[in-house]
């Protein structure tokens, strides 16, 4: 007579009920299971009464190969999404706000949904934010002034003469690596351009002109070098008109690479934001389709396993989100 051992899973919604001299180890089945005998419960996607060879008695579970609506508020089950950090989004008031560790929310432009960004690579800030924000030269600032995120953290520079005002901040530790520079802002008064750059390096500019009064997010990508002893990265008014030029900072972000990834919070110390993950479930597909909001999209092919990880993003954060994602049979 075969003796029982009554095992459970970990992650298993029921318990197993297995001949001692035939335990095995069933990672998606929630049943009783003896071997050569019916199989009453479910059993890798189907559910009824199933004994080999034999009709099935209840329902059959197909995998279910509709398009993936990521445009929902809730996340698609056939979808994971992993983070260990928090990672910036718009909501649907078109503000700018930090989602939590392993939070994938639905992101808006102009209040319509149009779906998730793509993976980011791990990425760290060299732009240090201190209580005294960045250095001034010639120039003075406004703190907690009306932002993107709705907060009144952005900083208005101000210029005291009429020669170049500047904020500035060095990041010495760069120099020779090629990087990418991003910024929040906008120009708030004067006849003069603001200019994000760093000092001695025409590749690096990042205008902002007098037409320019709405926050706005620009990039660049160069190779720092030493000026002066310094890889210093200024925000620089180049007026010689009048006082009073202004300009108005909410973020800033120095990071290796050609991406300008999605903003990171600044702090004293360098930043970093974790990489994410998103993983489509296959359920044997031959691959999936991955759809743009511009347009365009990528297929790939299955890779063998349950769950496809999507490759990192290769396009600045903000310019362009996933609404779908197709399966191919």
């Amino acid at each position: 007579m075969s003796t029982f051992l009554l095992e459970r899973q970990e992650y298993s919604p029921a318990l197993f009920l297995f001949p001692s001299n035939h335990l095995r180890y069933a990672e998606y089945h929630a049943m009783i299971n003896i071997d050569n005998a019916p199989v009453f419960g479910r059993v890798a996607g189907e559910s009824g009464i199933v004994i080999a060879g034999m009709p099935v008695f209840g329902t059959t579970n197909k995998p279910d190969y509709s398009p993936i609506d990521l445009t929902t508020e809730k996340l698609d089950e056939r979808i994971r999404f992993m983070c260990a950090s928090s990672h910036a989004c718009y909501d649907k008031n078109g503000l700018i706000y930090y989602a939590g560790p392993d939070e994938c929310p639905v992101e808006y432009i102009n209040g319509v949904a149009v779906g998730r960004h793509e993976p980011e690579a791990q990425s760290t800030n060299y732009l240090r934010f201190s209580g005294a924000y960045y250095t001034a030269y010639r120039c003075y600032y406004q703190y907690n002034r009306p932002s993107p995120d709705g907060l009144n953290t952005a900083v208005n520079i101000i210029t005291t003469t009429v020669n170049n005002g500047a904020s500035f901040c060095d990041v010495d530790s760069l120099v020779g690596i090629e990087c990418t520079t991003s910024i929040i802002a906008k120009h708030v008064s004067g006849a003069c351009n603001w200019v994000f750059k760093q000092e001695g390096s025409s590749a690096s500019d990042i205008i902002f002109t007098p037409a320019e009064k709405a926050f706005n997010r620009k990039s660049r990508t160069f190779t720092p070098i030493l000026y002066s002893g310094h890889v210093r990265m200024s925000l620089l008014n180049y007026g010689t008109l009048a006082v009073e030029d202004t300009a108005c900072s909410f973020h800033r972000q120095m990071e290796q690479g050609k991406i300008a990834t999605s903003p990171i919070k600044e702090s004293t110390v360098f930043t970093t934001r974790g990489a994410s993950f998103l993983l489509v479930e296959m359920q044997g597909a031959a691959g999936i389709r991955v759809r743009y909001t511009t347009g365009d999209y990528d297929e790939y092919p299955a890779n063998g396993e349950e769950w496809f990880p999507l490759p990192w993003s290769k396009k600045n954060w903000g310019t362009r989100y996933i609404p779908t994602i197709e399966y191919i049979q």
